[in-house]
């Protein structure tokens, strides 16, 4: 039964990142988020976070997304950024 044991966690993570696998929208809106997040306070900061957010969005949806079940890459054409995305809250940037 012991034996049994890892084989068991490993299906319940690998379902579990299967079911939630990040979406094109996931990406767009974490994208998003992150614009936001990196203007100043304040509330010129706002106003060119909530306007960076809409760019980010804009710009996140020129990324190419390649989804590998548990994980997905989202990557822009011709060698640009590319991240991994897993559990639809967990994004890396892989180059």
């Amino acid at each position: 039964m012991k034996s049994l044991m890892p084989l068991v966690l490993l299906a319940a993570i690998l379902a579990l990142l299967f079911v939630t696998n990040p979406t094109k929208q996931d990406f767009t809106a974490w994208y998003g988020k992150q614009a936001a997040a990196s203007a100043p306070s304040g509330t010129l900061g706002k106003a060119l976070g909530s306007i960076g957010k809409g760019m980010a969005s804009a710009a996140a949806t020129a990324f190419q997304r390649q989804s590998f079940g548990v994980a997905s890459v989202f990557s822009l054409p011709k060698g640009g950024a590319a991240y991994v995305g897993l559990g639809k809250v967990v994004f890396v940037k892989i180059r």
